[in-house]
């Protein structure tokens, strides 16, 4: 009696053990996948890998003028600092807060129906594997170094269109419920930006509660530049004057209230930015105006080695719709020195 030929089920028990999708072999021939990778033989996807390396060109060739300063840079971030489980809840904390919990939620849920799915969504495949890579990484990270949220949103922006599919398919059977979700979470959105808007402009909040201007936010969006006018009535900015931050972050404001008229330096050990913006070798000797704020205890401590003598002056206090907001301290540098 002739045996039946197995059929393409049979064939494929006995051949592969029965392992989760993502695992499975046949990621090879399918999601990933066979016809998909004819495409390699064709010159568009070496065309655009092409473009990709000539646009990031300028970074290799920074950074091999500059002792690859922000590879170097990047690298130490992740580099192992110590084991604290509370930087790994920080790091998911914080993602879960930029996305918002009642979207970062589902968002969760579609890439690990998509993780799952491999061998039978091959689109939920394409975007889940686009998204996996950032967010995993960073959540690897988050054990043994601080992560900022932000970090891994790449990775969550290609989760969107998986969001985005679930809810076209619930919309026939929940379009009501989702209409109402999505007017909800846009409502909370846009108030909650004109809060923050308008305490930014006016410190509204810190007049209803004294106590949260210590710990104000929005002062990281309020500008300085009302000091300009201050340090010029004062006498302190002639033209062609020296302005000197101990931290990049005041640094930046500075330049920004200041304008191009002045020379703005930054003399922290960790100048970022501002430690190639200028030679300082050319500005070796001069005095500065040194501004800090006020925030910064240890700003004396910093800028101390940078100069012969500091010889502090009066503060400057920036407001905000007339009411205090930012104290600044005010100090002069004399003969600026080399940085080790």
């Amino acid at each position: 009696m002739p045996i039946a030929a197995p059929t393409t089920e049979t064939k494929h028990s006995i051949t592969r053990p029965r392992v989760p999708g993502w695992l499975n072999c046949e990621l090879c021939e399918r999601p990933a996948s066979r016809p998909h990778r004819r495409l390699l033989r064709t010159p568009g996807p070496w065309l655009g890998a092409l473009i990709a390396v000539l646009l990031f060109m300028p970074v290799v060739v920074w950074n091999a003028q500059h002792s690859w300063a922000s590879v170097a840079f990047q690298g130490s971030r992740g580099l192992p600092k110590a084991f604290h489980i509370e930087w790994l809840l920080q790091d998911i904390g914080g993602q879960i807060g930029y996305l918002l919990p009642w979207i970062a939620g589902p968002l969760i849920y579609v890439l690990a129906q998509a993780l799952m799915r491999a061998r039978s969504d091959r689109a939920g495949w394409f975007f889940a594997c686009l998204a996996i890579g950032p967010v995993a990484l960073f959540a690897l990270l988050g054990f043994w170094t601080p992560v900022l949220p932000h970090w891994p949103m790449l990775g969550w922006l290609f989760t969107f269109p998986l969001l985005g599919r679930a809810l076209a398919r619930l919309e026939t059977t929940h379009g009501r419920g989702l209409r109402l979700a999505a007017g909800a979470s846009a409502s909370f959105l846009v108030a909650f930006l004109a809060l923050a808007a308008a305490q930014a402009s006016t410190g509204w909040a810190s007049r209803l509660v004294p106590g949260l201007l210590d710990k104000d936010p929005t002062l990281d969006v309020f500008d300085w530049r009302d000091l300009k006018p201050i340090l010029i009535a004062r006498g302190l900015l002639a033209p062609g004057a020296i302005v000197a931050a101990p931290s990049w972050i005041d640094a930046g404001k500075v330049n920004y209230a200041l304008g191009r008229e002045f020379l703005v330096l930054c003399v922290s050990p960790d100048p970022r930015e501002f430690g190639y913006l200028h030679d300082e070798r050319q500005t070796a000797g001069r005095d500065a105006i040194i501004v800090a704020n006020a925030t910064r205890s240890d700003w004396l401590a910093k800028v101390k080695d940078r100069f012969e003598q500091v010889e502090p002056l009066d503060d400057v206090i920036l407001t905000r719709a007339g009411q205090p907001a930012v104290t600044l301290r005010i100090a002069r540098g004399v003969r600026l020195k080399l940085p080790p």
